[in-house]
């Protein structure tokens, strides 16, 4: 019993030396934590961006698409305008017609054009022709001098006959003894008709009308020889004061190639000979010329700086005895 008081005082004097805590107790609050840190040299804590080479490259992939996709849309924007611009260009005449300086519908003058009517082409060539007076370059007139109105706005039915009709009409009020005329060619107004203006009008522009107007006289003189078988055109141009028909003969050889010679005669002639243009002479002068089938000839040369075609070698020569 002893004992175990005895151990029992031993272990309770043991506990009872442990010092007995503090009254005092503190606690940790941020304005505290921000004290403490100023007395040790710190500071307040801040926001920090934080950049790299990873966020750099995206911010300049995103720019560099950016720039692509603007580009992109500027030139979609450009082409519709411009499919725009051409759709209106060539659709406004269509629906509001075209009009020419003096508000008139050139598309229905146009339509109501005869067989010689005159092309907008050939329009426009007059339209840099100077007016001139027709002079006959025959010495010798004709037996018969006719005249021939190319076709403007029908104003009447005669307007709209053909060529073939209005020359066939003019050689029946001619002399039946008559074998030999010159034709002069007039617009509507009664002013001389400049030679690349006939040729369009009957489709016969066997030569360049650009050739023509820069190296020939607008004035030209056109005759007709009448034989038991028909009647023969032909038509004789003047070269320009100072240019040479030796320089111009390569150029004046493209007649042969033209589809446009059968347009020269007045009806039908069949189809030329297979052998195509020969040596021949007229009027002791070389000459070319094209035979038909039907035994037709289509001759053209040059007679003292005046280039002369003919449908007839019998019309040619009687041209050349008056020329």
């Amino acid at each position: 019993m002893d004992n175990l008081q005895g151990g029992v005082s031993a272990g309770y004097t043991a506990v009872s030396s442990i010092p007995a805590p503090s009254s005092e107790f503190k606690i940790r609050t941020l304005a505290s934590d921000v004290r403490s840190m100023t007395a040790s040299g710190g500071g307040l804590p801040q926001a920090v961006r934080v950049t790299g080479p990873f966020f750099a490259g995206a911010q300049e992939g995103a720019s560099s698409a950016k720039s692509r996709k603007s580009v992109v849309i500027i030139f979609s924007v450009i082409l519709v305008v411009a499919a725009l611009g051409a759709a209106a260009y060539y659709l406004y005449p269509r629906f509001l017609g075209e009009k020419d300086e003096s508000g008139a519908d050139v598309r229905g003058s146009m339509e109501s054009q005869g067989a010689l009517g005159t092309k907008p082409e050939v329009r426009e060539a007059q339209s840099i022709i100077p007016s001139f007076e027709h002079l006959s370059f025959f010495r010798a007139p004709a037996q018969e001098t006719l005249t021939l109105f190319l076709s403007g706005p029908a104003a009447s039915a005669s307007d709209l006959w053909t060529y073939g009709q209005k020359i066939t009409s003019l050689l029946n009020s001619a002399n039946r003894a008559s074998t030999f005329f010159e034709i002069t060619i007039r617009n509507q107004d009664g002013s001389a008709a400049p030679v690349t203006a006939f040729f369009e009008a009957i489709d016969g522009a066997v030569l360049d009308p650009q050739f023509v107007l820069t190296n020939f006289n607008p004035d030209f003189t056109y005759f007709m020889y009448r034989d038991q078988f028909g009647s023969w055109p032909g038509y004789i141009l003047e070269l320009k004061s100072g240019q040479n028909w030796l320089f111009l003969s390569e150029d004046v050889s493209q007649i042969e190639i033209s589809p446009k010679i059968s347009n020269l005669f007045l009806g039908f002639i069949g189809k030329p000979r297979t052998d195509g243009f020969v040596d021949d002479t007229a009027g002791g002068q070389p000459v070319r010329t094209l035979l038909f089938e039907g035994g037709t000839s289509f001759t053209y040369g040059w007679f003292r700086g005046y280039l002369i075609m003919s449908t007839s070698k019998d019309g040619l020569r009687e041209a050349l005895g008056r020329f």
